[in-house]
């Protein structure tokens, strides 16, 4: 096992760049953010082809970044900002400050767009 409590193939102890480089601690200390996955799996297989890895650890790892959690979801964030829009709209004074309104209609436009385009 190696120092990043993953299971390295038999005989190894360091068999990733986070053992490697005892640096897991800080690359999982990082916080999230999106990445493309089609993308990183490409790479991963290009990597695995280019350094002579066994098919099954490209296979592993590709298969370790697809259960990976997604860090948000879509439809919660469209619910959100439609709630927050909606307070905008209906004030306790019943006015409706036009220029929040129109800017919370735009961000979930472009949630909205975002997430036709996955």
């Amino acid at each position: 096992m190696g120092h990043c409590k993953l299971t390295c193939p038999e005989g190894e102890e360091e068999c990733c760049i986070c053992c490697k480089n005892r640096n897991f601690a800080i690359l999982s200390a990082k916080t999230m953010r999106l990445i493309d996955a089609e993308l990183f799996k490409k790479q991963v297989v290009a990597m695995a082809i280019k350094n002579g890895y066994a098919p099954e650890k490209a296979n592993a790892l590709c298969k370790l970044i697809d259960n990976q959690p997604t860090t948000y979801d879509i439809d919660q964030v469209l619910k959100e900002l439609i709630e927050i829009k909606n307070t905008f709209l209906y004030a306790e004074d019943n006015s409706v400050n036009s220029t929040c309104y129109e800017t919370m209609c735009k961000a979930i436009a472009i949630v909205e767009e975002a997430r036709l385009s996955e």
